[in-house]
């Protein structure tokens, strides 16, 4: 059966209407017409760490409302890139893989990092494990695009992604929902917030969800059937914030978040090919569509507790605004790594991380035509293996515990100067400095012999990442720039031991240098951005799966490509051509290649013996992981009056052209004419969602009927080889019906 599908000629029909039709999107349908129907209301962004007009930034931003995200059916984060190109949301169970513009990892769990950074209300989020999460008191979404290491800092090479949630209100607020779809999922969202006295209010924000998964567990009797499901999913949230006004001039917000997420569907392992010949023959195996088997009960369990202050304080020259946090995170993996009924090799891993973060920004906006902003970060981490236990043949073969430490100190400035009315001019760099250590053993069953020799080290990492724009003012609200950023994505060491203390090295920082010019306007009823950019990616951090030499298992491991070039061009915008009617669009042409990464270590074929090798590769010229040459998306909404209340209409179509999912490897040096041929590829596929919607009168109750990926389109979101279990592969969620009930007063 194929594994995956292409692009349906009615879907990219469809996705070029909606473009020519919405002039590409600005996915901020955060706008909204003005009372007498003329025109757009503003955007405010804080790309810049002020509140600013989003024609108005120098930069290719992508903004969302919950009301734009509503109108569009997006309810998840994953599906973030129906509305934003260029952008791509994978996970990995718990952990969320960003990517834009190319710039990913392929790397997740305990003791690994993003180099997108994910931000929540001004938090930076190191395990972004809690926007896996539905947030029901949601605000809004910023999506940068490009590095942002000046003013983002650290692991924000691609970008950064600020997710904010609604402040306690001044009066009584409360909304609910309720929700049920196919795979007999479940899901209940709430926020209640309100006054307490007149200088302090409180709001409390909760999640719940339950779902069967869309996996089902093959028959180990081999009827062919199924007898159970293989994933299923727990989620559930609590945010609450306190806010108090202290004196007319300071603010404080004090609050408590804690999120509970249990998806274990990415380690399933169902095989998709090039088995060995001791793996059980199918139905055993799961090789069928949205089938798996395993001997242990999967999961992939993380909770988080987080408590966090946020300080501001009015001057007569700007503002200053504190940010301290502190994190736990409690993770634990249990999987079959062979996929199949029997004992071979299954993992149990638990995992602790503990982060502190404080930021302090001071903006001062006092002095004629200059606005600037002073801060300073720091930033300390404890990741720990805390036992994880490798199984060989339902044997205890091993113990690892291991210590990650990450200490990070950084000062930045961001400048901007008026130098005429119309001509901006910002400047502004970091400079970070970060200490790395790892301390780890590998112990036997007994927990007595060590089986590779106890390792220590550490290394320091610094770096300063500048950033540069002009924007000239063409006309009121529309804009021309130019840019010229860097960004900085720590070193480190790979969380698992190594064979021997002397290979205890770690890994290169990665840099990229990005070049960008763009065009913006907000015009009456049409928003219209166009961005073209050109970065040079030096020493990019790319995860690879690697034998562990001691216990035969499977690691992921970290190597340096030399560099890597990438360039393209985005289009976004959207119109309102009638009251009650919105069209969006939007594209991405992305060209996203290694330009030099040869003796990598990928999964190649033996057609000898039809059997995956571990094999020395040159992946240069190569396309880069979940960067399709073309992706695009297109939407529209509609509201008429319908039996005394509100009918609303919405639907949208993505596009995402050929491209590697997790793994670059290609077919290797015994495939003859597919040597340079890339193995683990997703072809092209659009998604269709659709919604239809009545508020009854007073929009007080809303009844909406949803419908996702209406095509059933099938492909990848995870998929990757193993020299010992052949091929492993993740489908997307199938074609999803069902029903949401929604009250806000």
């Amino acid at each position: 059966m194929r594994a995956y599908r292409k692009l349906h000629s009615s879907g990219y029909v469809a996705l070029a209407t909606g473009i020519a039709l919405g002039l590409s999107t600005t996915s901020t349908q955060a706008s909204a017409q003005t009372a007498d129907g003329g025109g757009l209301n503003d955007i405010v962004v804080t790309a810049q760490r002020r509140a600013e007009r989003l024609e108005d930034v120098p930069a290719s931003i992508t903004a969302a409302t919950q009301e734009t995200l509503t109108a569009a059916g997006v309810t998840d984060i994953h599906d973030l890139d129906q509305i934003a190109p260029g952008v791509q949301i994978s996970f990995t169970g718990a952990y969320t893989q960003p990517s834009i513009r190319g710039v990913t990892t392929l790397t997740a769990g305990p003791g690994w990092e993003n180099n997108v950074a994910v931000y929540i209300d001004g938090f930076y989020s190191p395990a972004p494990v809690g926007v896996n999460v539905a947030l029901s008191n949601l605000q809004d979404i910023q999506i940068f695009k490009g590095p942002q290491g000046t003013l983002y800092g650290r692991n924000a090479t691609g970008g950064a992604i600020l997710i904010n949630t609604r402040a306690p209100t001044a009066e009584f607020t409360l909304n609910a929902e309720a929700s049920y779809a196919r795979f007999d999922d479940v899901s209940l969202n709430g926020f209640v917030s309100g006054p307490i006295t007149d200088t302090l209010r409180v709001g409390v924000a909760g999640t719940f969800r339950r779902s069967d998964g869309y996996y089902r567990s093959v028959d180990p009797a081999g009827s062919g059937g199924t007898v159970g499901n293989a994933a299923n999913i727990r989620q559930q949230s609590i945010r609450a914030k306190a806010e108090w006004d202290a004196t007319p001039d300071l603010k404080a917000t004090i609050g408590y978040n804690y999120v509970l997420i249990d998806d274990p569907t990415t380690l399933l392992f169902p095989n998709q090919g090039y088995a060995p010949s001791f793996l059980p023959a199918e139905p055993l195996a799961g090789r069928a569509p949205y089938r798996a088997s395993s001997n242990v009960n999967t999961s992939n369990e993380a909770r988080v507790h987080e408590g966090t202050l946020k300080l501001v304080y009015k001057t007569g020259f700007g503002n200053i605004a504190s940010y301290t946090g502190y994190q736990k995170l409690a993770a634990r993996t249990v999987y079959d790594f062979d996929g199949t009924y029997l004992p071979i090799l299954d993992i149990d891993g638990p995992n602790n991380k503990y982060t502190f973060q404080h930021t302090t920004d001071v903006t001062i906006d006092s002095i004629d035509r200059l606005n600037l902003v002073v801060g300073g970060s720091y930033y300390n981490d404890v990741d720990r293996n805390d036992g994880s236990k490798v199984f060989l043949n339902s044997a205890l073969a091993s113990f690892t515990y291991a210590r990650l430490t990450a200490k990070a100190w950084a000062a930045y400035f961001d400048a901007t100067y008026d130098l005429t009315d119309r001509l901006i001019l910002t400047v502004g760099g970091r400079y970070t400095r970060e200490r790395k250590g790892i301390r780890y053993r590998q112990l036997d069953a007994s927990q007595t012999i060590n089986l590779v020799p106890a390792g220590a080290s550490s290394a320091t990492f610094s770096d300063f990442t500048p950033r540069a724009t002009l924007r000239y003012e063409l006309s009121p609200r529309t804009n021309v720039y130019a840019s010229f950023s860097q960004g900085f994505r720590t070193g480190g060491f790979q969380p698992t031991p190594a064979a021997d203390p002397s290979q205890l090295r770690p890994f290169r920082p990665e840099k990229i240098t990005a070049y960008e010019i763009g065009f913006k306007t907000a015009q009456s009823i049409v928003r219209f951005d166009a961005s073209a950019f050109y970065y040079d990616y030096t020493d990019l951090q790319v995860g690879v799966t690697r034998a562990n030499p001691v216990t035969n298992s499977l690691i992921s491991f970290v190597s340096n490509a030399p560099s890597a070039e990438i360039y393209g061009l985005d289009l976004q915008g959207s119109v309102e051509p009638v009251r009650g009617l919105s069209l969006m669009a939007g594209a991405s042409l992305l060209h996203a290649r290694y330009k030099r990464f040869p003796g990598i270590t990928g999964v190649g074929l033996d057609p000898a013996t039809n059997l995956n090798f571990e094999d020395v590769q040159d992946w240069s010229g190569l396309q880069m992981t979940r960067a399709p040459d073309f992706s695009g998306n297109a939407g529209a909404s509609y509201e008429t009056a319908l039996a005394n209340g509100t009918l609303r209409l919405s639907g949208n179509v993505s596009y995402s052209g050929s491209s590697p999912q997790s793994n670059p490897s290609v077919f290797g040096s015994r495939a003859g004419a597919l040597a340079r041929v890339q193995r683990y590829r997703n072809s092209a596929y659009t998604l269709v969602n659709a919604q239809v919607g009545w508020a009854a009168p007073g929009d007080h109750v809303t009844l909406t009927l949803f419908a996702t990926n209406l095509t059933k389109e099938r492909y990848y979101i995870n998929y990757g080889g193993t020299t010992i279990f052949g091929d492993v592969g993740v489908f997307n969620q199938p074609r999803t019906v069902g029903i949401r009930l929604r009250y806000q007063n």
